[in-house]
């Protein structure tokens, strides 16, 4: 059964680097991952939309109701969190929206945060 993976901070380095390992990947597992990347401008959105097998969406992270809403939409079984780490509450939604998707699914759901901030 295929993942679908979202990549917070897709525009940045960390971000940006995980994406490019996971479409080098050349292993069954990786290849069938759907990957998702939250943006937080259309800019970034257009940009990110550009590469093979990369689905970008405008959300603010800070946004709960916005972020429980995409990751029920998408579906989304793993985070690998790499946004900006100075505001806790992206953490927390994450983390809200990936435990109601969960209730929602009896699927596991995990959190990868990763940051250097």
């Amino acid at each position: 059964m295929p993942h679908n993976v979202l990549v917070t901070g897709a525009a940045g380095y960390i971000g940006g680097s995980v994406i490019a390992d996971i479409l080098s990947r050349t292993d069954e597992t990786l290849k069938a991952v759907n990957i998702f990347a939250a943006a937080r401008s259309q800019d970034q959105v257009d940009k990110i939309s550009k590469l093979d097998r990369v689905h970008a969406f405008l959300v603010d992270l800070q946004d709960k109701p916005a972020v429980e809403y995409a990751i029920a939409k998408y579906e989304i079984d793993i985070v690998i969190h790499t946004a900006g780490a100075i505001f806790p509450d992206m953490l927390s939604n994450l983390l809200s929206g990936l435990g109601d998707r969960r209730r929602a699914t009896g699927n596991k759901t995990y959190l990868i945060h990763a940051s250097s901030s």
